[in-house]
């Protein structure tokens, strides 16, 4: 239980950061000079946003109550990790501007996983069973 408790913590605290980092740059970016910019910002939406931090949180909850044996068997996580990172790509297909909507997912992902390791790891136990 410690251990995982630890896990959750650092895991909440790379994504303040990571997350923190992401948001500077695009403000830094945006307030570059038009021809100084390598690529202008994306457009952010919201549904892709809504959609990352969906899908981020229930990736999380998914392997804290160890579905399938995706937390405890490492066989199980690279294969549960490689199958859910390969959704962003296809749902990006779809998407008029795939670019813009990969941006959102990842931003929509990162403030889900803040939220959900904020709730669940920093202010309550963890749920799932413990080892």
């Amino acid at each position: 239980m410690v251990r995982r408790r630890i896990k959750a913590v650092l895991e909440f605290g790379f994504s303040v950061v990571a997350l923190c980092a992401v948001l500077f740059l695009r403000k830094a970016t945006a307030n570059l000079p038009e021809d100084e910019r390598i690529e202008p910002n994306q457009p952010l939406s919201p549904i892709a946003l809504i959609f990352g931090a969906g899908t981020s949180a229930l990736s999380v909850l998914l392997s804290d109550y160890d579905v399938c044996g995706i937390r405890t068997s490492r066989r199980r996580r690279l294969l549960f990790g490689l199958l859910w990172s390969g959704k962003d790509g296809v749902l990006a297909r779809f998407a008029s501007n795939p670019d813009a909507f990969r941006e959102s997912l990842s931003i929509g992902g990162a403030v889900g996983l803040v939220a959900y390791r904020l709730w669940y790891g920093i202010l309550h136990p963890l749920p799932g069973p413990d080892e």
